[in-house]
């Protein structure tokens, strides 16, 4: 049972570097490959600047929803013993059965440039 215990951390430690090593190397070598120059005169486009405040406004938003709703379900999934405990249990995972794949390519079907969102994205980074 010791052996366990103290072979926890040092596997938790491994995969967090793997995590920082998948999330950092992508932008070091953007870094290094592109130059600080082309990377700050991509941000002169209009177009980039205004990519990179919805894609900031957009994780600000998911972050704060999944905040909002994620820690009291998980309160809620923590305590044993309530009604439909199993019906929120599997509601949890409904998401992860639907293939992300499946759902974006029946939107990019469904609403596409001539649908009634189109206006509203002639401004914005989603231009058709």
């Amino acid at each position: 049972m010791n052996e366990r215990r103290e072979l926890a951390p040092i596997i938790f430690k491994v995969l967090g570097a793997t995590l920082l090593a998948y999330l950092v190397v992508p932008l070091v070598y953007l870094i290094f490959r592109i130059g600080w120059q082309e990377i700050a005169s991509s941000f002169a486009n209009p177009k980039t600047v205004r990519a990179v405040e919805v894609s900031l406004l957009t994780s600000f938003i998911s972050v704060s929803v999944m905040t909002l709703f994620g820690v009291p379900l998980g309160y809620l999934l923590a305590r044993p013993g309530f009604k439909g405990r199993q019906l929120l249990v599997s509601l949890v995972f409904v998401p992860m059965a639907l293939h992300r794949w499946s759902v974006e390519s029946c939107s990019c079907l469904y609403m596409g440039p001539t649908e009634w969102w189109a206006p509203c994205s002639r401004d914005t980074a989603w231009n058709w």
